[in-house]
């Protein structure tokens, strides 16, 4: 069979092998190549894995043969949502990093946590431009690739749970390198999952734009980035529980259903 006769399931199933297996070399490096100070939330040198999702997107886009599919998944990079619909742009990049203003708040109350970090709080523009462009590179993948080879039969919340399972999995590696324990790691683990339910619902309801699911990417990192001690694992439990609630709510309140672009569309095929 080649490339071309490739089923969604197939698709799929290449790209989530291919983003391990691309993502081995760099988790190698990251095993012998100290990280540089200074990065936020402490990132380790394997955190460059943000570009896997791209690539593999584009390759196997590529591959199958499907007429414009790398041309699309490009735009979809950087195409905005229309004027009526613009408001999940900011839903994504203040809505998402605000949920944590009360888990830190009760963080404080209960341990005295100090307020966000100096360097981080003043860097915050700074912080929005590089976790956006690493955002889109890894929601082209997941949000622009992965979404819609997941099957109509399957609602936008089990699709977030099965997309923030595979997500979590794949930070497993560089949270072990960056010095993360694993009680930490269970409840950042919680946390991602429930941020990509969140994720997938503002895609869904803002018309689903790659780019709306970068902003809230982007917004998600950046949040962490200023969280006071996010290093604690008491401060990544409340971060989980107020990201677990928002998410469950959620999926309490179905985003509207809206017509599909044209251009998702031709990307998702009979998918969606």
């Amino acid at each position: 069979m080649t490339t071309a006769m490739l089923s969604h399931r197939s698709q799929r199933n290449w790209f989530v092998g291919a983003v391990f297996l691309l993502s081995a070399p760099i988790w190698l490096v990251g095993a012998f190549v100290d990280s540089p100070e200074d990065l936020p939330m402490d990132l380790p040198v394997s955190a460059a894995q943000f570009v896997v999702p791209m690539i593999c997107a584009f390759l196997i886009a590529h591959f199958t043969g499907e007429a414009g599919a790398v041309r699309r998944l490009a735009r979809e990079m950087i195409r905005l949502p229309r004027r009526g619909r613009r408001r999940w742009l900011f839903a994504g990049l203040v809505g998402v990093p605000a949920l944590l203003v009360p888990a830190a708040a009760a963080n404080w109350l209960v341990d005295g946590a100090a307020g966000p970090a100096g360097s981080a709080a003043v860097a915050v523009p700074v912080l929005v431009v590089v976790f956006l462009v690493a955002g889109s590179m890894e929601e082209i993948g997941w949000t622009g690739f992965l979404y819609p080879r997941l099957g109509s039969a399957r609602g936008p919340v089990f699709r977030g749970l099965m997309i923030g399972a595979i997500w979590a999995a794949w930070h497993i590696v560089p949270l072990v390198q960056a010095g993360r324990d694993w009680s930490w790691i269970a409840a950042w683990t919680v946390s991602t999952v429930a941020a990509r339910v969140l994720i997938v619902w503002i895609f869904v309801a803002g018309g689903r734009l790659v780019m709306l699911a970068s902003c809230a990417h982007a917004g998600l990192n950046v949040g962490e980035s200023v969280y006071p001690e996010v290093e604690a694992t008491a401060s990544m439990i409340a971060i989980a529980a107020a990201l677990s609630v928002a998410a469950l709510a959620a999926t309490l309140v179905p985003p509207a259903r809206r017509p599909l672009g044209r251009s998702y569309q031709r990307s998702a095929g009979n998918s969606e």
